[in-house]
């Protein structure tokens, strides 16, 4: 098993862990009376409703894809599984526009959040902290970082966010 990991992409393996995951544990704790069932060659499907399939492989596979793609979070997309389960029939990218789910990924736009949260006046004290160094700026990141993710409503994508933070910080730190 590990000579097969090591020989995968690791957008592969990225791939087939959220798949895993929406799939075994997401979709799994939404259907609770609808198990999984073997589907013999083509794997697993799940049961039909009267409507006809509600997570069918094409959505699931869309769903997969715009969080490989970084379009979404996994959190974004278990709302969107969410819907589908509950009946909602619209292709998942749809439905993460109707409700407003995206994550920024614009490095410019995600640079100005920021800025512009380690500037608030309220957060003077915590720079200072930051400017300290040691385990006090380590600390401070990881303040700072849940203060742009409220900022942005959870939308900023984290490790975009987390390297134009360091840069941010360095840059005003000083």
């Amino acid at each position: 098993v590990a000579e097969a990991e090591a020989a995968s992409p690791p957008d592969a393996q990225a791939a087939a862990a959220t798949a895993a995951n929406l799939i075994g544990n997401d979709l799994a704790s939404l259907c609770p009376s609808a198990p999984l069932e073997g589907g013999g060659e083509g794997g697993a499907e799940m049961e039909e409703s009267e409507e006809g399939p509600r997570a069918d492989a094409e959505r699931l596979g869309s769903l997969i894809a715009m969080v490989c793609e970084g379009a979404i979070s996994t959190g974004m997309a278990r709302e969107i599984l969410s819907a589908i389960v509950r009946g909602d029939g619209a292709p998942p990218r749809e439905i993460a526009q109707r409700r407003g789910l995206h994550l920024i990924v614009n490095m410019e736009e995600l640079r100005e959040l920021c800025e512009g949260v380690i500037q608030q006046a309220q957060h003077a004290k915590q720079l200072q902290k930051y400017r300290k160094g040691g385990l006090n700026a380590t600390k401070m990141e990881k303040y700072f970082m849940g203060k742009v993710m409220a900022a942005s409503k959870g939308t900023a994508h984290p490790e975009r966010t987390t390297k134009i933070l360091k840069e941010v910080l360095e840059k005003l730190g000083k």
